[in-house]
């Protein structure tokens, strides 16, 4: 049958199982191949498949990938999409503050590593 028939669930399979692999090429170095798998499974998901949490995880970790490339305002921009969806991330938040900082945004760079302290204070 059709592969979309599998609907939500094959999906969400999916992009779990790419996520796996952008955090290996991630952890390896490999950061333009991770950022390029966290997109593939960022387009797997489909927006109404209650995937909030998952696409936050891929979010924020694909502000990772790209502030390893120092693609600031990518990062900045995947690390808020992030803080959207999963407004508690610590880690969102520290990494909006590193991209805003690389971007001469010194308010915004405070603002979120205040909250980014905030959220984990440890």
């Amino acid at each position: 049958g059709d592969p979309d028939d599998d609907g939500p669930v094959a999906a969400e399979a999916c992009a779990l199982q790419l996520k796996e692999r952008a955090n290996e090429a991630l952890r390896a170095g490999f950061f333009e191949r991770a950022r390029e798998l966290y997109t593939v499974a960022l387009a797997t998901l489909k927006p109404t498949a209650g995937d909030e949490e998952l696409a936050g995880v891929l979010f924020c970790n694909r502000a990772l990938a790209h502030l390893k490339l120092k693609a600031w305002a990518d990062a900045r921009a995947d690390a808020a999409r992030c803080l959207e969806l999963e407004p508690g991330s610590a880690k969102a938040a520290y990494r909006l503050g590193v991209a805003s900082m690389e971007l001469g945004e010194a308010k915004a760079a405070r603002a979120a590593f205040r909250s980014a302290l905030a959220l984990a204070p440890d």
